[in-house]
C-alpha cells in the first residue's frame, strides 16, 4: 500500500473510533491532515546538479552536523542555514527501512527529497539525493518565514504538526478533500 493511502486509512480508522474532537477541527489527526495536504515524493537515486551541490555544501557547513533522531531539528536547521532561499522544509510521514511510515521531517530541493538524518548504506552517510527507490515520503510544505516565526516563539526547532503547545492550529484548517473512509487492506509497501 502507498504511503497516503496508509496514511488516508489510518486517519479513517481514528475517525471510526469516535475520537471526540472540537467542531472547528477539520481533520482527526495528523495523518489525516497530512493524507488531505501533503506531497508524496518517491525514492530513486538521482545525481545533483553543480548549483545544488553548492547549495547543499553551503547549508552544510552553516549547519554544523546532523543529529541522530532529530530529524526535524537537523531538517530546519539545514533550512536556516541556507542562504539561497532554496531549501523548502517539510514535515509529514516517510517510510524507510522499517516497513512502515514514521512521523518525520525533511528539505526538499528542486522536488527532490534531501534527508539530512536517515542515514544510507554502510558508510552512514546523510540521504542527500540518494533516496532508496522503495522509499517513499508524503508531507507538507512550510514557508521558510513561517518556519522562523515558530521557532521564534517556541525557542526551539521540531515537530510543526504535533502542535500541542497550541492546540493543534493546523486541524482546524479547511479540509481540501472528503473524509477519508476505513477498507479492509491496511499494509505498507
Amino acid at each position: 500500500m502507498a504511503i497516503r493511502e496508509w496514511l488516508r486509512q489510518l486517519a479513517a480508522g481514528i475517525a471510526k473510533l469516535g475520537m471526540v474532537r472540537p467542531p472547528e477541527y477539520q481533520y482527526v489527526s495528523i495523518e489525516d491532515y497530512v493524507q488531505d495536504r501533503g506531497t508524496v515524493f518517491k525514492g530513486g537515486a538521482r545525481s545533483l546538479t553543480t548549483e545544488e551541490k553548492a547549495v547543499l555544501a553551503i547549508a552544510r557547513i552553516g549547519q554544523r552536523g546532523s543529529k541522530s533522531k532529530q530529524c526535524f531539528y537537523n531538517s530546519q536547521m539545514l533550512v536556516v542555514a541556507d542562504t539561497s532561499r532554496q531549501l523548502i522544509y517539510h514535515e509529514g510521514y516517510a517510510c524507510g527501512d522499517v516497513g512502515f511510515p514514521l512521523h518525520h521531517g525533511w528539505v526538499v530541493l528542486n522536488g527532490n527529497v534531501i534527508d539530512p538524518t536517515w542515514a544510507l548504506g554502510a558508510a552512514g552517510e546523510p540521504v542527500w539525493a540518494k533516496v532508496p527507490p522503495t522509499w517513499e515520503y508524503c508531507g507538507v510544505a512550510f514557508e521558510t518565514e513561517a518556519l522562523y516565526e515558530r521557532m521564534l516563539a517556541l525557542g526551539f526547532a521540531g515537530t510543526l504538526l504535533d502542535d500541542y503547545h497550541n492546540h493543534f492550529p493546523l486541524l482546524k484548517e479547511p479540509r481540501l478533500n472528503p473524509v477519508p473512509v476505513l477498507s479492509e487492506e491496511m499494509t505498507c509497501g
